[in-house]
């Protein structure tokens, strides 16, 4: 297999000691492969920068779309429409941001996601605390680019689907040109869409396994609870409401908890390796510029 190499100066430690040569794939499998390894060997950690702000995330949402009011009986009754109307304005609004802060949780873990893996490439163990405190400057743009990239995908999925999945493919590489050079969340998206030369494919390949896969664990742990709730003859309106929750809260968590970090892996080293081809620049150069 054919690598691109070069050596690299760790961001945790002294900046004169150099490391072992960092090498990137070149072809596509060969990077998913690469972040397998990575997510494989650090597992725990990079499930550990997504699964609290998205559980955070899911469970706001989620108590606020069905606590007090619950939902109706059966759930082949549920409408959308008629249970926003059962809803007062402030509520509305707290909704709202509760779905906002679905996309932003991601959008938190992805930038964390990239100084662990920076960490992981350099021969560290990522530090989930650490990776955090390294994106606390770009939080404000972190939150302006996932409420930017969530209006403009589901317009987008509104006008036949194509342009919203366009615009979230183009926009794969944003969070860690954000993260790392200091941009905005437009000049992010514009180099995004510059960066993904040559990175497509690996992108396009991640993205098409982590969505099968997210929604087939998502079904898997609803299946108990689908089990118990057909167990029950006639449950009444909170518990009928907390076992609607918990199947939410299973299927938006555990599965994108338990891929989307490998998915974050992909984009972050299909990233570095775009800045090898085209800058010449190194991991470790865009990680302290980053920090």
């Amino acid at each position: 297999m054919a690598y691109y190499s070069y050596h690299s100066t760790s961001f945790l430690t002294d900046e004169s000691a150099m490391t072992p040569a960092i090498e990137f794939p070149i072809s596509a499998t060969g990077l998913l492969g690469r972040a397998l390894t990575l997510y494989r060997r650090h597992f725990w950690d990079f499930v550990g920068l997504l699964a609290v702000p998205l559980f955070v995330a899911v469970v706001a949402m989620t108590a606020l779309v069905l606590f007090p009011v619950g939902i109706p009986q059966p759930a082949q009754d549920f409408d959308v429409r008629a249970l926003w109307r059962l809803f007062s304005w402030p509520r509305r609004l707290l909704l709202v941001l509760a779905f906002l802060a679905f996309p932003f949780s991601l959008a938190l873990a992805q930038a964390a996601t990239v100084f662990g893996v920076a960490g992981a490439l350099l021969g560290d163990k990522p530090n989930i605390g650490r990776s955090y405190a390294k994106i606390r400057p770009a939080i404000a743009r972190l939150a302006a680019l996932s409420v930017l990239l969530s209006v403009g995908v589901n317009i987008g999925i509104g006008f036949f689907i194509v342009p919203g999945l366009l615009l979230l493919l183009a926009s794969a590489l944003s969070v860690p040109a954000l993260t790392l050079e200091g941009i905005g969340p437009i000049a992010a998206i514009a180099r995004s869409i510059k960066l993904l030369k040559g990175q497509a494919a690996a992108v396009l390949l991640g993205v098409f396994i982590t969505l099968p896969l997210t929604i087939l664990i998502g079904f898997l742990a609803n299946w108990p609870l689908i089990f118990l709730q057909s167990r029950l003859s006639a449950p009444g309106e909170f518990l009928f409401s907390l076992l609607a929750a918990s199947r939410a809260l299973s299927f938006f968590w555990v599965g994108p908890a338990l891929v989307l970090p490998w998915l974050f892996v992909v984009f972050t080293l299909a990233y570095l390796r775009s800045r090898v081809q085209l800058e010449g620049f190194d991991a470790s150069s865009l990680v302290t510029s980053g920090a």
